[in-house]
């Protein structure tokens, strides 16, 4: 990148927002390269690390009631959108 766009960056990450282009085409056409691009655009927004990864937090699922069919050999666990006929056909089958 040219000295003289070095102080056009507001202006340049500005311009790629109001943009429908992606962030690889906009950067072909202005002749920017795209990591350097990304780099400058976290570093003006206030991210850090490049903003290449976000904090995640891992929630616990909520627990869906089952129906089960407790066996001499051990237990089958059914969802409960599982169809009544699918269930009866199952324990035909194991009869």
């Amino acid at each position: 990148m040219s000295k003289n766009r070095r102080h056009r960056w507001p202006e340049l990450l500005r311009e790629f927002d109001e943009s429908e282009l992606t962030q690889s085409q906009f950067c072909h056409d202005k002749g920017i390269n795209p990591k350097y691009f990304s780099t400058r655009r976290a570093q003006l927004l206030g991210r850090k690390g490049g903003g290449q990864f976000v904090k995640a937090k891992i929630e616990q699922a909520e627990k869906v009631p089952t129906l089960f069919l407790k066996l001499p050999n051990g237990e089958l666990h059914f969802s409960p959108s599982v169809s009544p006929n699918y269930i009866v056909s199952i324990i035909r089958a194991l009869s």
